[in-house]
Order: C-alpha cells, then sequence, then structure tokens
C-alpha cells in the first residue's frame, strides 16, 4: 500500500548508511511495475553491503523523482519514491559508508 502525505522511514529503516526524508513507502507491485517494465525508469546506481546480504537500487524515474528498492539479506523487496535530489544524497551516503560498495560496474 503507498502511504500519501506524511513520511514514510519503513523502507530505509533497514539502511543505516543514510536516511530519506521525504520517503513514500510503494506497493511491491506498484514498485516492480515502475522499475522493471516501465522503459522511463532508469536504473542509477546499485549498492551491495559486504558485511550482510542487504543490496540497495536507486532508479531515475521522471525529472525529479526516483525509487529506491531495498532488498533484504532474505530477498524482500521494498521501494519507496522520493526526490532525485534525496537519492543523490543517498548514493553520496552509501559511497562514503563503511561495508557498503557499488555493484553497477561505476
Amino acid at each position: 500500500m503507498s502511504s500519501h502525505g506524511g513520511h514514510s522511514h519503513t523502507g530505509t529503516a533497514a539502511v543505516s548508511a543514510f536516511s530519506l526524508e521525504t520517503a513514500n513507502e510503494l506497493s511491491w507491485m506498484l514498485g516492480e511495475r515502475v522499475t522493471g517494465e516501465d522503459d522511463r525508469a532508469e536504473l542509477a546506481s546499485e549498492w551491495a553491503h559486504e558485511g550482510s546480504r542487504q543490496q540497495v537500487a536507486v532508479f531515475h524515474v521522471t525529472a525529479e523523482t526516483a525509487i529506491v528498492r531495498f532488498r533484504s539479506p532474505a530477498g524482500r523487496e521494498r521501494y519507496v519514491g522520493t526526490t532525485k535530489d534525496e537519492a543523490r544524497q543517498a548514493c553520496a551516503d552509501l559511497a562514503a559508508a563503511a561495508g557498503w560498495h557499488r555493484v553497477d560496474g561505476q
């Protein structure tokens, strides 16, 4: 279920390397559809944690919005929508955080 109005930090709670102030949790089905089937969504970066099997992927969706996918060590996926600026800051925070490394070849 998507949250409207208010902020949701549910998806980012598992990743202590960054937080998203304007995150709105998306349903798994909507996140999959937008990031997997929508040819307008572009994978911007993908990150993995060395000490666990956690992964984070950032997708640019429009000129101002992004979707962040969190994959737990058990393989569960959560999606949150946020601003592109916040997604860029999250990537910078991941790059500076111990244990996280970029896995998309950039």
